[in-house]
């Protein structure tokens, strides 16, 4: 695969998925795990997933996920699995699942950079290479912690498709259209602080999250969507 590095693969999945899970800043590769169950009474955090997708406008671009878990004395390891969402008719969400369905295109991504803020981990998971922009992808955050000496338990966080799938497509066609007004800037200094960069749109002065480089890699993303 040209010397790209693979992160958090499960199986034979390189030979299967026609993307990358590359995010060089936010992973590693994914170690083993124990029992894919969520029907052990824990007192452990569950993780959560930030309700949609952003874009990784830097080279390589591609379609980041974002969760957080709570610090915790018995948390091994945490991060994301992701599929295609086509993968989920009729199975659970879940690597054991998918793994007993025979599907192969799935990938475990384990955090490992992060950022701490008053004992909570925020980290990433960002599929790049991917060929076909209007691909959905699912995601699901999971977590495992030390159970006992012997087992360690992974759960995972809550799914819906609506909240937590997404193409890179669709995020980049909404990311590059979030425009703001001079109105809305001067009357928010909140919206002022994210809406920083100006921007002509239609002969109007706008203001946007992202600057003309950045926009441009939403531009040719955003060309390829497709309404469903």
């Amino acid at each position: 695969n040209n010397g790209t590095k693979w992160y958090g693969v499960s199986g034979n999945a390189t030979e299967k998925l026609n993307f990358k899970v590359a995010d060089l800043d936010f992973m590693k590769t994914s170690s083993d795990k124990g029992a894919n169950t969520t029907d052990v009474a824990l007192d452990y955090a569950l993780p959560t997933m930030e309700k949609g997708a952003s874009v990784r406008t830097a080279d390589p671009s591609g379609i980041r996920f974002t969760s957080t878990i709570a610090e915790s004395e018995s948390l091994i390891s945490y991060g994301t699995l992701v599929s295609f969402t086509s993968n989920l008719t009729d199975c659970e969400f879940m690597a054991g699942a998918l793994a007993a369905k025979g599907v192969q295109t799935y990938a475990e991504v384990a955090g490992e950079k992060k950022v701490v803020t008053d004992g909570t981990i925020t980290y990433n998971a960002v599929l790049t290479g991917i060929s076909d922009y209007n691909t959905e992808f699912s995601a699901r955050a999971y977590a495992t912690y030390k159970y006992s000496d012997n087992i360690n338990i992974t759960v995972y966080g809550s799914y819906n498709e609506t909240d937590n799938s997404r193409s890179i497509a669709f995020v980049a066609n909404k990311a590059i259209s979030d425009l703001k007004t001079q109105a809305e800037v001067d009357a928010d200094p909140a919206v002022k602080a994210a809406y920083m960069c100006r921007v002509i749109v239609d002969g109007e002065t706008k203001y946007s999250r992202y600057d003309a480089n950045q926009r441009a890699v939403l531009a040719t993303i955003a060309e390829d969507y497709i309404a469903n």
